[in-house]
């Protein structure tokens, strides 16, 4: 068999093998769709991920692998219409050069390897794609030499036509369509995957561990121990809750290293650039303690917690005090204030409590579900989370990015399924050592700065409103614990992010002042 023989089974039989691999991929991509679709709603299937990436990928993927299939099987034209075939090659071409871009920026980004894998079999199938147009002109070229344009064929061919030139024309209209919203897809995605791909941007600053678990797992977590050694002065460990990594402590680490102090920051499992969460873990219990004990500090600590952070320091001394040197707590209120505030200060019953709790947990899910299927596949997350100012300027945007990334977020979601109406009041429980100070540096406005910052174009009664939860927050934060010593920001500029974004350095002086003689 000659070459020109060879060229010419190809041109005759090739179909058969790219309708194999359009059916096989159609039969994947459905399965990979559906499986990835379950687990946006439920957790695992062993990792916490963000699985509407995978639903958009093996989405694109089906699509393409329709029209593999139905190029492959795509009656020939009795005269070749070059115009078609130059809007599909040059159509094909486009979503190649896409697909090409969307598996560079997955691969360079690394973390998630499915992505890589099905991002490879959109840009493989793409390539058919192309060829499978090629072949088609060709062949109907060849053919028409050969069989001239007067043969049966042409009469069989046009009496089909004829037959389903309504529905034909329909679905050439609605695949023309979804081509060109596909199109818009892929370039979302791609803006999508270049935000995760700008992590070759800021590579990890710190050092890595691999923290045991239970059943024989281990976990790698990614810590930075910064500041003079002493083995008499105890480190600052500084934490938070499950939404903040270790870029946002990159200031306060500074300046406490500024005043000769050593602390240590970390990205918790399911974040920065620590492992994602296993699927069975729920809080911090599975790899906290295994994970102070494996950093090669030497204890016991001063934990220092903001925010959603001062539950997990507490949680831990009670745990583990002879680890505890002394617990800080930077503007940590108790659980749930937000919805307890509201249910005592507007005299809610539980029935209407109870509703309020559930609304407003629905709405959040609901943003996060945004958030989660549009904003971090699509690389929308700046318009949710504008670029904020921090302390210090030249790692700015650093912190901003690991704002855009899927791993704050699908978290931020796990974290949220796991709250409850009526959480533990785990500070009502006594710490077991008694030698533990307990310290608290917050935020506390009075009623003329609530008048002057918040009711604005509000109601009397809307005012009124803000002042009493202004000061219910006040109480409730002052009668969470029994304080050794209670500092208070009372500057218009105080708020959460002040102590952490704004003025690290505050925070740091005071730190040093509570600790001065330790």
């Amino acid at each position: 068999m000659n070459k020109s023989q060879l060229v010419e089974l190809f041109l005759k039989y090739s179909w058969i093998l790219f309708l194999v691999w359009g059916v096989l991929n159609i039969l994947t991509s459905f399965l990979g769709v559906v499986i990835y679709g379950v687990y946006t709603e439920l957790r695992g299937p062993i990792v916490l991920q963000n699985q509407f990436l995978g639903v958009w990928l093996c989405s694109m993927l089906f699509f393409f692998s329709i029209q593999t299939v139905y190029y492959s099987l795509k009656p020939k034209d009795y005269v070749p219409k070059h115009i078609s075939f130059i809007l599909n090659a040059v159509y094909f071409t486009i979503v190649t050069l896409e697909s090409f871009i969307l598996f560079i920026v997955y691969a360079i980004g690394e973390m998630r390897r499915d992505a890589i894998a099905w991002t490879f079999l959109i840009l493989t199938t793409n390539i058919l794609n192309i060829v499978i147009v090629i072949i088609k002109l060709v062949r109907q070229k060849r053919e028409l030499n050969i069989e001239g344009q007067g043969d049966c064929y042409s009469s069989l061919n046009q009496s089909v036509k004829t037959a389903v030139k309504v529905p034909y024309i329909i679905f050439i209209v609605i695949n023309t369509f979804l081509k060109c919203l596909v199109f818009i897809f892929m370039a979302l995605l791609i803006n999508g995957g270049v935000t995760l791909a700008n992590r070759v941007r800021f590579p990890p600053r710190g050092d890595f561990v691999k923290v045991p678990l239970s059943g024989g797992r281990a976990q790698s977590i990614h810590y930075l121990c910064d500041g003079p050694r002493n083995n008499s002065i105890p480190v600052f460990m500084i934490e938070g809750d499950f939404s903040h990594g270790m870029a946002d402590y990159y200031g306060i680490q500074i300046a406490l290293k500024e005043l000769g102090r050593r602390s240590c920051i970390w990205d918790k499992p399911g974040l920065g650039y620590s492992d994602y969460l296993y699927a069975d873990q729920y809080d911090e219990s599975s790899f906290y303690h295994n994970f102070i004990t494996s950093i090669g500090e030497t204890g016991p600590f001063i934990f220092v917690g903001w925010g959603g952070g001062g539950q997990i320091i507490y949680k831990y001394a009670l745990l583990h005090p002879e680890m505890v040197y002394s617990l800080t707590f930077l503007d940590v209120y108790p659980d749930n204030i937000e919805f307890i505030s509201e249910r005592d200060l507007k005299n809610l019953t539980q029935p209407e409590y109870e509703n309020f709790y559930n609304r407003e947990m629905a709405g959040r899910q609901a943003l996060l579900r945004i958030i989660n299927g549009l904003g971090v596949p699509w690389g929308l997350m700046p318009i949710f989370v504008p670029s904020g100012n921090s302390w210090p300027e030249s790692l700015r945007e650093e912190k901003n990015w690991f704002f855009l990334t899927e791993k704050t977020w699908i978290t931020q979601k796990y974290m949220l399924d796991t709250f409850t109406i009526n959480p533990k009041n785990y500070y009502a429980t006594p710490l077991p050592n008694s030698n533990i100070t307990v310290h608290l540096i917050a935020t506390k406005h009075n009623d003329n700065y609530v008048k002057k910052n918040r009711c604005n174009n509000v109601s009397s009664e809307k005012c009124d409103y803000f002042i009493r939860s202004n000061n219910y927050y006040i109480e409730a934060q002052k009668n969470m614990l029994s304080f050794n010593s209670v500092t208070y920001c009372s500057d218009d500029a105080c708020n959460l992010g002040y102590y952490i974004y704004d003025n690290p350095r505050y925070s740091a002086k005071i730190l040093n002042e509570l600790y001065n003689n330790n």
